[in-house]
């Protein structure tokens, strides 16, 4: 349950039967404890690497996860000023592809060929906050900037 609350998600909490039936006691209370999300920020020379990637590439994809949740906004601007195409992945969808001009669909075994297409022929690809490992997926002509 701990871990459902932080990250949250779902949990299943199994009562036995006789405990389910019981009222409960008079002026019981709930106590929801609502964990702070925490912020994850790149070292400042990570930034700067990939800011030089990105400043001498002529085709960039971005893969977005769901780690991209929260910044959609900043995300489409992102994509807008480097002019860059976005595939997300099944995690990400919800978080990336709504309202997002620069998505060209999701990726992976369940994905588009858009999206496969996308990172087919960038010659960099930066993946943000996605756990499938990507290096075997990749041409081998092509720079990854994983985070």
């Amino acid at each position: 349950m701990r871990k459902a609350v932080l990250n949250r998600g779902v949990s299943v909490v199994v009562l036995p039967g006789d405990v389910a039936l019981k009222p409960a006691p008079e002026g019981a209370t709930s106590h929801w404890y609502h964990a702070p999300q925490p912020v994850v920020t790149p070292e400042e020379e990570e930034l700067r690497k990939l800011a030089q990637l990105l400043r001498y590439s002529s085709n960039i994809a971005l893969m977005c996860g769901s780690g991209c949740a929260g910044a959609h906004k900043e995300l489409v601007e992102f994509a807008g000023k480097i002019k860059a195409p976005i595939v997300h992945a099944l995690r990400g969808k919800e978080h990336v592809e709504y309202d997002n001009p620069y998505d060209v669909g999701m990726t992976g075994l369940i994905g588009f060929s858009s999206g496969f297409h996308t990172m087919m022929n960038a010659d960099t690809f930066s993946a943000t906050r996605y756990s499938v490992p990507l290096p075997r997926l990749l041409p081998d002509r092509c720079q990854n900037h994983s985070d």
